[in-house]
């Protein structure tokens, strides 16, 4: 493991890594181990669909001292924190569809060895697509994740999502660093020398997580799903996540900006 020292010159840094579901977390999260060691630590609440407020949050990382970097599924961005909290923001997006059927695809997977009986009712993964998205799967999640802190900072708990792709976008434009999964080798050398401003020995070794090492484009992997589960309802799914997409299409052209900018 490379273990890379603390700064210890009163000046309080902390790495968030927002980890979004399906989103490369897990590699981030081993890429943030293999650095930090036991100064990187996960913080979730029991409950899955569990939200951690603002205030938990600087309340954890008061108590967590010393702590370098902290992972959370449940965690709303941004963090809104005083002066004397320096927060570095580890985010990354992906094509909504596409995070959707590999969520999808992970728990099929999971289900044949956890829920066996459950498992045994579907004929195959298609057919567990395709009664998922008639059943209803969370939409536009990522405008969701990104705007949440701010509605609640704004008391606007019932805006529309309309409000919440453009106060998504507004947090992208605002960033320091995010990331596309769809680009995660280039988005790796840009949080590199991010996090390289107060760790320069930073290093972004990885093995992929959760994942095949070998890995489609993404206009097959959408194709390839649209077949598993059909035009129509690849269809609505696309009506259904228009915020996300919005964004994700917003975000890689930031992206690719950035990229440009650091090179």
């Amino acid at each position: 493991m490379h273990k890379i020292s603390v700064p210890t010159n009163g000046e309080r840094w902390v790495i968030v890594h927002f980890h979004i579901f399906k989103n490369a977390g897990t590699t981030v999260e081993d890429v943030l181990r293999r650095n930090f060691g036991d100064l990187h630590r996960t913080y979730d609440l029991p409950e899955p669909t569990g939200k951690i407020g603002n205030e938990e949050v600087l309340r954890f990382l008061d108590e967590a001292q010393p702590l370098a970097a902290l992972s959370s599924h449940q965690i709303s961005y941004p963090i809104f924190c005083g002066p004397a909290l320096r927060i570095y923001s580890l985010l990354f997006l992906r094509h909504p569809i596409d995070r959707i059927a590999s969520g999808l695809r992970y728990s099929f997977q999971r289900m044949a060895y956890e829920e066996p009986l459950r498992y045994a009712e579907y004929s195959n993964l298609g057919d567990y697509m395709r009664r998922s998205v008639d059943g209803g799967i969370c939409d536009n999640f990522q405008v969701y994740l990104l705007s949440r802190s701010t509605i609640l900072n704004l008391g606007m708990p019932d805006a529309s999502w309309e409000v919440r792709r453009d106060i998504a976008i507004e947090n992208i434009v605002k960033s320091e660093f995010f990331g596309l999964v769809e680009r995660f080798d280039e988005s790796l050398l840009l949080m590199k020398r991010y996090i390289g401003i107060v760790y320069p020995d930073f290093k972004c070794d990885y093995e992929r997580q959760n994942t095949s090492n070998e890995q489609p484009s993404l206009p097959l992997r959408l194709a390839q799903f649209e077949e598993l589960v059909g035009r129509e309802r690849m269809g609505r799914l696309t009506a259904e996540n228009q915020f996300d997409l919005a964004l994700f299409e917003f975000a890689t052209k930031v992206f690719e900006q950035r990229l440009v900018g650091n090179s």
